[in-house]
């Protein structure tokens, strides 16, 4: 069964056939694998960026680019590409939607 699928069907449990109703908050423990869903969601494409901000200290020229001095740059480390590669490592903590 697909992910789609087992995702439709666990919903289909706890709040009827053709969605009789839209679940609801007091629900959520009856829906483990939608709630794998969304963390496995959350972790692959974080809703936030997770880097630090950084700031020029000087004006630079780079790959052709002028960069004022004191401009702010969240993608200024290589922190945020660590952290992308941490998400996306399937070798990292165990895979929250896999059968």
């Amino acid at each position: 069964m697909d992910v789609q699928a087992r995702a439709q069907a666990e919903i289909d449990t706890v709040v009827g056939e053709g969605l009789q109703r839209l679940p609801h908050w007091e629900d959520r423990p009856s829906l483990p694998y939608i709630e794998a869903i969304l963390k496995e969601t959350l972790r692959w494409h974080p809703a936030m960026p997770l880097g630090i901000p950084h700031a020029s200290v000087d004006d630079d020229i780079y790959e052709g680019y002028y960069i004022p001095k004191g401009l702010s740059s969240l993608f200024g480390s290589r922190a945020p590409l660590t952290v992308f590669l941490v998400l996306r490592s399937d070798s990292v903590g165990e895979c929250v939607v896999c059968p």
